[in-house]
């Protein structure tokens, strides 16, 4: 039995074709797209490192773009290319909240920066995970399990 599929698109709708755009971060190579870089850029309003880097890639299509950030920011930037991709996504495999929120401020996306500080990536920090009530509730009258050592 062959199952066939229907790949024909609907009537009215487009396939929208994205410009691939490779940016290098410190030797980090970063695969995005020309249309996330603008979009990106048109929500910045307090940097033009985006508008930048649409300049050139416009200028220059096909090469590889080139940010020159200092050594320990090249972490964030995996989250940065990510989160322009998909703005609605979580953010997942933070490695320093500090670095992502300064190297997002210096790229101009202070959502994205507010997404890192208010806890958009970690449960913990959402009042629906762990409220007061919830916390006192869950904790009373409990034992700790762990031996105590040193208290003779």
């Amino acid at each position: 039995m062959v199952v066939s599929k229907n790949t024909t698109t609907p009537p009215g709708a487009r396939k929208k074709k994205l410009t691939a755009v490779k940016v290098n971060v410190n030797g980090s190579v970063f695969l995005t797209s020309l249309e996330a870089l603008q979009a990106g850029a048109k929500k910045s309003c307090t940097s033009d490192v985006l508008s930048d880097l649409v300049e050139q890639a416009e200028n220059n299509p096909g090469q590889e773009l080139v940010l020159d950030r200092p050594p320990g920011a090249v972490s964030a930037y995996t989250t940065i290319f990510r989160y322009l991709n998909i703005p609605s996504a979580k953010l997942s495999h933070v490695i320093d909240v500090g670095v992502l929120c300064r190297e997002a401020k210096h790229m101009g996306l202070e959502e994205l920066a507010h997404k890192a500080t208010t806890g958009n990536h970690i449960g913990w920090r959402s009042s629906d995970v762990f409220s007061n009530s919830t916390m006192s509730n869950s904790l009373q009258g409990r034992r700790s399990s762990l031996p105590a050592f040193g208290l003779d």
